[in-house]
C-alpha cells in the first residue's frame, strides 16, 4: 500500500507572506480534517510565544498509519484521558498536515508552556530510542509551516520539546536549533524559558 501523496509545496525559501492572514490561509489550505470537538470545548489561548516541535515516538515501517486520529486516541486513553489530541498540527509520513486542535487553542503538548504554544507532531522519532527517521516530504512540509507559522505569530521562538526546561525526552529526535540553522531560520532559536 502506497501513502497518500502530499500536496504540492512551493520550493525552499520561496514561502513568503505579507501578512499573518495570508499565511493562516494558507495553513488551512494545506491542513486536512477539521478539529473534533466544538470550538465551545477549547480554551482560548491569549498569546503565543513558541511553536513547540515534537515527534510521535514511533518506528519506521510500523507507523504508516498513524495519523492525528490514533494520536487522538492516544492521548484520550488511560492513563492521560485528555480532552483532545494536544498537538496542534500532525505531519504524517506522507507529508500530509492534519489539523488537531485549533491553532487559536491552549493545547496539551509541553508542561508550563501549553498556554503559550503551538505544538507540531512528526509522525516518527523511534519509539524506544532517539531515531531521526523522519521522510523527505515531511521535511519539507514542516519547513512550510514553520515559516507559516512565523508569520501568524511574528516573534514567537521555534525550539524541540527536548529543548524546554525540565524535560527529560528526546522529543522531536533533532536537533532544532541546528534544523533552523540548515533551514536559514537561525533567527526563530532562542533558547531560555
Amino acid at each position: 500500500m502506497t501513502a497518500p501523496a502530499g500536496p504540492t509545496l512551493p520550493a525552499p525559501g520561496t514561502v513568503a507572506y505579507r501578512t499573518a492572514a495570508d499565511a493562516l490561509a494558507t495553513l488551512r489550505q494545506l491542513a486536512a480534517g477539521v478539529p473534533a470537538l466544538p470550538d465551545a470545548a477549547y480554551q482560548r489561548r491569549r498569546t503565543t510565544t513558541e511553536l513547540v516541535l515534537h515527534c510521535a515516538a514511533t518506528d519506521a515501517g510500523r507507523d504508516d498509519h498513524v495519523d492525528v486520529a490514533e494520536i487522538r486516541r492516544w492521548h484520550q486513553a488511560p492513563p492521560r484521558r485528555w480532552l483532545d489530541v494536544g498537538y496542534h498540527l500532525v505531519i504524517r509520513r506522507s507529508g500530509v498536515l492534519q489539523t488537531g486542535r485549533p491553532l487559536w487553542a491552549v493545547g496539551a503538548h509541553v508542561e508550563g508552556l501549553n498556554r503559550t504554544s503551538v505544538g507540531v507532531c512528526l509522525v516518527g522519532g523511534g519509539k524506544d530510542r532517539e531515531v531521526d527517521d523522519f521522510t523527505a516530504p515531511q521535511w519539507a512540509m514542516l519547513r512550510v509551516v514553520v515559516r507559516l507559522l512565523s508569520v501568524v505569530y511574528a516573534g514567537a521562538r521555534v525550539l524541540g520539546h527536548r529543548d524546554v526546561p525540565g524535560v527529560g525526552k528526546w522529543c522531536p529526535s533533532f536537533d532544532t536549533r541546528d534544523w533552523l540553522a540548515r533551514e536559514g531560520l537561525r533567527a526563530l532559536w532562542r533558547p531560555g524559558a
